[in-house]
């Protein structure tokens, strides 16, 4: 970025050189987590889903693994049906 500063002898750019930070690294979504729900996403992903999907399914699943045991089927209905939440959902990256 060039920034112009009147001196004595006229206009004289001076070069400033912006830094900015380098990004935090990205953790592997699809590694963490409980091995269970690696062997779900692994299935789908070798069924040929988009890893965007794989990042989206991992992530709700390590959601309800936090809030319910995922190994109770009829609990994990039980939770989803009292969950106060919107009927629309997106998925953010």
């Amino acid at each position: 970025m060039l920034k112009k500063k009147e001196g004595i002898a006229g206009d004289v750019a001076i070069r400033r050189r912006v830094q900015t930070p380098s990004p935090a690294p990205k953790k592997d979504l699809l590694l963490s987590g409980d091995s269970s729900i690696f062997a779900v996403v692994q299935n789908l992903k070798r069924l040929g889903r988009k890893e965007s999907t794989l990042i989206a399914v991992s992530r709700k699943l390590r959601y309800l693994a936090r809030n319910v045991d995922l190994r109770q089927p009829e609990r994990v209905k039980e939770y989803i049906a009292n969950l106060q939440c919107s009927d629309g959902h997106k998925d953010n990256d």
